[in-house]
Formats: structure tokens, sequence, C-alpha cells
């Protein structure tokens, strides 16, 4: 039996060696790692998101001059208006919801108040109270959260959670950043209709 050439073992030695290499020399830097716990609690075992505990107080009916127009393009759906009020938009500190007022006026005039929440990490609303015409709040019965949808009637709360409260997933929204592009909004198609 003939030996096999020298450059064939090196071959079959080398190979193998080249292909475990690299994942034994790489080393993350603390800290920069997409799981790092310090960089992202969420990727901790038991990191539980917790909503704020302070939902059960109720903003005030909004004053016309602190409403900020909202376009919003929906096929069936454009003979209302909307409106968000200024003075009701918060983030939450410990939660980082946004909450807001939203005013629904139909073309007869009747208005449609809410008082909700958008979590932008995972695209969902909750609705804590609302109300009609110039009648105080009324807290919902069993707000819950639910996704947001692109389509009808409620088509406002996809538009401004995506043209406006959370544009930027990479970045922290700022209630300043938030007012800013409500009042200037980038030149943007409001809404697509699907």
């Amino acid at each position: 039996m003939k030996n096999k050439p020298r450059y064939f073992r090196v071959l079959v030695i080398t190979v193998p060696l080249i292909m475990v290499a690299p994942a034994i020399a790489v080393e993350v830097p603390e800290g920069d790692s997409m799981t790092d716990s310090s960089v992202y609690p969420e990727n901790t075992p038991a990191y539980e998101w917790h909503e704020q505990d302070d939902n059960d107080r109720l903003p005030a009916l909004p004053k016309p001059e602190n409403l900020i127009p909202l376009a919003v393009s929906t096929v069936g759906y454009d003979n209302y208006r909307y409106a968000i009020d200024a003075e009701s938009i918060g983030i939450g500190e410990n939660d980082g919801v946004i909450r807001y007022t939203v005013v629904i006026t139909s073309s007869s005039g009747v208005r449609n108040l809410r008082y909700e929440a958008i979590r932008c990490e995972n695209g969902q609303y909750k609705t804590y109270a609302y109300a009609i015409g110039n009648a105080a709040f009324k807290a919902s019965a069993t707000p819950r959260w639910n996704n947001i949808t692109k389509v009808g009637g409620e088509r406002y709360r996809y538009v401004l959670y995506d043209e406006f409260y959370c544009r930027d997933l990479n970045t922290v929204t700022t209630l300043a950043d938030i007012l800013q592009t409500l009042r200037y909004p980038p030149d943007i198609n409001p809404g697509d209709s699907e």
C-alpha cells in the first residue's frame, strides 16, 4: 500500500482546526452581547414587565386649544376626525407605556373620547377610560391589552404606533419627540388604507 502524500495528511489535520478555531477564539466583550442582561434586562430569565399601577387616575377632559389633529385615512371611516390631547400624553417612568387621550369626532359632531395606552415593544394597546361629548371619563370595566390592528375605525392606533409613538424602536422616545412629530408630521402618507 502506498503512502498518501504529505500535503494530504496536513490537509486532513488543518481543515478541522480551521473550522473549530473561530468558535474558540471569538470572545464577546462584556456589555456587547445582544443577550447581556445588563443591557437587555428582558433577556434574563427573571425579567417580567410590570405595568404602572397608577392608571386609575383619569385625565381631565381636553381643552380645544390642546388638541392636535391626527390624519388617519381609512376606507369607510372618512367621516371621522381624530385629535390627540397634547396635555394628556405621557410616557410611563417605570413601564415605558405611552398614555394619551384621543378625541374621535363624527361628521354629525358627536365626540367620543378614549384614554388609552400603547406599548411599543409589542404593538398592543389598552383603553383605560372613555367619555362621550363633555361627560367625565368613566373607567373601562375590564381594561386589557389587545393587539393593534391596521384596519377599520380603530386604525388611528396603528397610525399613532407606527408613525408617531414608536417610529424607531432602537431609540428611546421622549415626550418632546412625540409632541414635535404630532405637531409637525414628517412627509408621510397618513395611515395608508388597507
